[in-house]
């Protein structure tokens, strides 16, 4: 790199990060090495990573990884490259990172997702008649519930019966990391209820990540 020219990070997040507080935890200490950055962000859905930098007051810039020729774009312009990592995806990213050895840190990360089990791979099904189903149907005609109120009615159930006993969290947290399958996705369903809380989970000793 050029003595004069400002150093380029590009900050990668799996689908499905959530994790707000690891993301700082994590990116104050690199941060702090780089001065004067820029940051190139790939795959923030949630705008955890540009909100991170617009706090700090650092340029950031959105970018998309659509193929592997793009992917390799991205991170030939970048000094630095900082992967949060889910394990099922930017896999172009990592690869690039490494074969044209960048200053690489990837963040292994147990990223749980929700998908068709009908159309797309999964880990774990969570459809009605296992232990993991929405016991409030969606129903059609006067008196059924909508999605919106299925989804209700098993959020208040997960924070009543499921998050206060041992037994039923501990069997939760062994989902961590998974795909989890369900015939809903790609509309709206109680399996991101699940993501949803197991993705904000982190434990005290977890993700320390890879220099």
């Amino acid at each position: 790199m050029n003595a004069l020219s400002k150093p380029v990070l590009l900050v990668a997040l799996s689908a499905g990060f959530n994790g707000a507080a690891l993301f700082v935890e994590k990116m104050d200490k690199i941060t702090g090495a780089l001065p004067h950055v820029e940051v190139v962000l790939v795959q923030d859905e949630r705008g955890i990573a540009a909100n991170y930098f617009s706090e700090r007051q650092i340029q950031a810039r959105n970018q998309r990884a659509s193929n592997r020729m793009s992917a390799k774009t991205m991170v030939d312009g970048a000094t630095h490259v900082v992967v949060f990592w889910g394990g099922h995806d930017l896999t172009d990213i990592i690869y690039f990172a490494r074969l044209l050895k960048k200053s690489t840190r990837i963040i292994p990360l147990r990223i749980t997702t929700v998908r068709n089990q009908t159309k797309e791979e999964f880990d774990i099904s969570i459809g009605r008649g296992g232990p993991w189903g929405n016991p409030f149907k969606i129903g059609h005609g006067p008196g059924g519930l909508s999605r919106e109120e299925a989804i209700d009615k098993y959020r208040e159930y997960f924070e009543k019966e499921i998050l206060p006993d041992p037994e039923k969290h501990a069997a939760l947290l062994s989902l961590r990391g998974y795909r989890l399958g369900c015939f809903c996705k790609p509309l709206a369903c109680h399996g991101d209820v699940i993501a949803s809380y197991l993705n904000s989970y982190v434990e005290a000793d977890d993700e320390n990540g890879d220099d």
